[in-house]
């Protein structure tokens, strides 16, 4: 699992002193805004509350880490945790002189949400599935973690031109969208391809090919490489030009390629990068069978869309649909103590705003629904439809154009009551961000829709844009295309 590294523990009196600083007076709020943002704090609609952003590496958390979230979230917060797209747990309606009392919280359950925000490497997510998935090369979770920890450590991944956001994926499959970040890498055959300049917002892009194989030793050195390419080179004057895929578009990838490789060779004559090995534990394959009464057709129809079959035989991942990306926190400390009943269980949060409770033994099943379904957790029909994924929009953020949840819990509703029959649309996705930013990933939904303003008359009035047919896969990768507004 993922250390804090001890100069991150140490600059948390650095963020305290700030804030202290600020609370008193003596430092002005736009000054204290760039210290707080990178820290992955940010002023929810109306400016008088906060919102704190705790980084989950690989999005791999444990039963206690998921119980401190919930007691920062019940103490200083509005009791509901939220699971983002990129794999971090939010904390929200947080007054700021509490801010820094989560992070002295958190610290000692290896959490912070440092990076969590602002122009750093952001969190280094990973396949959901890794370590456990038939389809996957080899499990890559511990290399998103060294990675972490490794970036985590240097002042100049917290002073980036502007947001680098890494991903990891098991397969060809891309699960992890690795092809549509700063930076990804895909499982190879004892080794990663690597592609560069991916990215959603106003203007998205999907990532090329930068090494077609690199072997695992040379992760950390390839993803400073980029990071130093970026840090040189990168945009610093316009913010809405400044990812790297716009430096990429500014020079050409045939020259970021060649910059890439003088920082890499440059790297490697002066620098020893070894991420940390991290081992992990999988549960023995075993012959179990699923105890279910006769009269559980409810478990049978969870069963069908919620369990995910192991490569370790006789283990399951049950999924946990979180409608909106949300769960109570006093719900979540329930579940984190139904886990710790299981003898290999881990959790595991996923960019659809869900949560996995993995090695899950077969016997074990049944016992652990019946848990959920006390908790009002065992929703089935995960990453279906009935599931679509949603930012915050205009409910808690300052840049939403349109309130993306309402729409999104409005569509549950809507089909919900229609009867429709999720196996007909199992494969599709809808993605929906509350404007162009594409915080809710619309550009890559089989279904997109993301907020906009028009005038009507005099008056300003949200519409939602359309967008159809977005995939990713490894050599397959569509952006959505627009195709009328509503």
């Amino acid at each position: 699992m993922f250390k804090l590294p001890p100069e991150l523990v140490r600059s948390i009196g650095d963020y305290k002193r700030s804030l202290e600083e600020f609370t008193e007076g003596k430092t002005g709020p736009d000054r204290f805004k760039g210290i707080r943002v990178p820290w992955g704090i940010y002023s929810q609609r109306g400016g008088r509350i906060f919102m704190t952003r705790v980084r989950i590496p690989a999005g791999l958390i444990s039963p206690a880490q998921l119980k401190a979230l919930a007691e920062c979230s019940l103490r200083y917060g509005n009791g509901v945790l939220h699971v983002t797209t990129r794999q971090d747990i939010q904390i929200h309606e947080v007054p700021i002189d509490k801010t820094g009392l989560i992070m002295d919280h958190l610290k000692g359950f290896d959490l912070s949400p440092r990076g969590g925000g602002g122009n750093t490497v952001r969190n280094i997510t990973a396949c959901p599935f890794s370590g456990i998935c038939p389809k996957e090369r080899f499990d890559v979770r511990g290399y998103a973690v060294g990675l972490t920890e490794f970036m985590l450590k240097d002042p100049n991944s917290y002073r980036l031109p502007r947001k680098y956001k890494i991903a990891f994926s098991a397969c060809k499959e891309d699960c992890d969208l690795a092809t549509m970040n700063d930076l990804g890498f895909i499982a190879q055959e004892d080794g990663f391809s690597v592609y560069a300049g991916g990215g959603m917002g106003a203007v998205s892009k999907t990532g090329e090919l930068l090494e077609e194989y690199i072997p695992k030793r040379d992760v950390g050195y390839v993803a400073e490489a980029v990071k130093r390419v970026f840090f040189k080179h990168g945009e610093r004057r316009n913010r809405h030009r400044a990812r790297l895929r716009f430096l990429i578009e500014r020079i050409g990838f045939d020259e970021f390629k060649r910059l890439f490789r003088e920082e890499l060779d440059r790297l490697k004559e002066t620098t020893h990068i070894a991420l940390r090995k991290i081992e992990f534990t999988y549960p023995p394959d075993d012959e179990l069978e699923v105890k279910v009464a006769e009269d559980e057709g409810d478990f049978g129809i969870f069963a069908s869309y919620n369990l995910f079959p192991q490569k370790q035989k006789g283990h399951f991942a049950v999924g946990i649909r979180l409608p909106l990306g949300d769960i109570e926190a006093e719900k979540a400390v329930k579940l984190a103590e139904a886990c710790e009943g299981l003898r290999y269980a881990e959790l595991r949060t996923t960019r659809s705003q869900n949560i996995y409770v993995c090695n899950v033994r077969a016997d074990e099943l049944h016992t652990l629904y019946l848990k959920l379904r006390e908790l009002n957790l065992a929703l089935p029909f995960i990453s279906t439809p009935l599931d679509p994924i949603s930012c915050q929009g205009a409910a808690t953020c300052n840049l939403g154009l349109c309130n993306s949840k309402a729409l999104a819990a409005r569509l549950i509703e809507e089909l919900e009551s229609d009867g429709i029959d999720p196996d007909l649309l199992r494969e599709m996705n809808i993605r929906i961000s509350g404007c162009p930013n594409s915080c809710g990933g619309h550009p890559i939904g089989a279904i997109g829709l993301h907020g906009l303003v028009r005038k009507v008359g005099l008056k300003p009035v949200p519409f939602y844009r359309v967008l159809l047919g977005g995939r990713v896969k490894e050599g397959g990768t569509r952006l959505a295309e627009s195709v009328g507004t509503v």
